[in-house]
């Protein structure tokens, strides 16, 4: 009976031990098991701060990059104002020499007694018709003349008139150019070709030339064959201007 007793109090023990020893196994397996839950999720948080870490550096980085553009930005505006500001006091600069220079020219078209320089061509315009042509300065002729045609004599109050055009390419006749004026006299004009000498009517016309504006008396002639449909003769000149027949268009433009 005792013995009995002693082998159920054995096994009793060894269960309990074998007890134990399935409770420690279970329970080291439970705490691997968190042991590796914790460090899974240390190494997610690590990684969690890098990224932060990276996202920090790169917005520092954006923030450096945004201030560096701002600075060259600011740098430009600098130099564009400075190279305004230079391209101003040029244009002030070539305006002062444009000025300088229209003076002196203004200055070499007048000579120091006030007669006005023409050049051997110049422009005229006649106010009649507020046509301009191409005039040649001869001072070798004494009267000016012109280049007139369809010439057609008329009275009028009692008075000889005529009307004709001036023609040269540019101006050709229609009825908007007739010039109507009263004959001042007639002259007869001997040509070398002819031995009978011509008849020409002579007019005044308000002509500008330049600066200068005056009622000049010019002979209606046939110039066609001549390269210039209006000559200038010394009586245009006589007491108001002198010639440089070196030059061209000195008081007028030369288109």
């Amino acid at each position: 009976m005792i013995l009995k007793s002693k082998n159920a109090a054995f096994r009793v023990g060894t269960l309990a031990i074998v007890c134990l020893g399935v409770v420690a196994c279970k329970s080291t397996e439970t705490h691997n098991y968190h042991q590796q839950t914790l460090n899974s999720l240390a190494q997610t948080e690590q990684r969690i701060i890098e990224q932060i870490a990276n996202v920090e550096s790169q917005r520092n980085q954006d923030s450096v990059s945004l201030t560096s553009l701002r600075s060259e930005v600011n740098a430009l505006k600098e130099q564009l104002s400075a190279t305004q500001a230079l391209l101003t006091e040029y244009v002030n600069q070539q305006t002062d020499q444009t000025a300088v220079t229209e003076s002196e020219a203004q200055q070499t078209i007048v000579t120091e007694r006030g007669d006005f320089v023409l050049g051997a061509i110049e422009h005229v315009t006649v106010e009649a018709i507020q046509q301009t042509f191409e005039a040649r300065i001869d001072t070798g002729a004494a009267t000016s003349s012109i280049n007139a045609v369809d010439i057609e004599f008329f009275e009028r109050n009692g008075d000889d008139w005529v009307r004709f055009h001036i023609l040269d390419e540019s101006n050709q006749p229609s009825d908007s150019n007739w010039v109507e004026t009263p004959v001042i006299r007639f002259v007869n004009i001997r040509q070398v070709s002819s031995t009978a000498p011509e008849r020409r009517p002579v007019v005044k016309l308000w002509t500008q030339l330049g600066e200068m504006r005056d009622h000049s008396e010019f002979t209606l002639a046939d110039r066609s064959h001549m390269s210039h449909p209006v000559l200038l003769g010394r009586e245009y000149m006589r007491d108001v201007a002198i010639v440089d027949v070196s030059k061209e268009f000195v008081q007028s433009n030369p288109e």
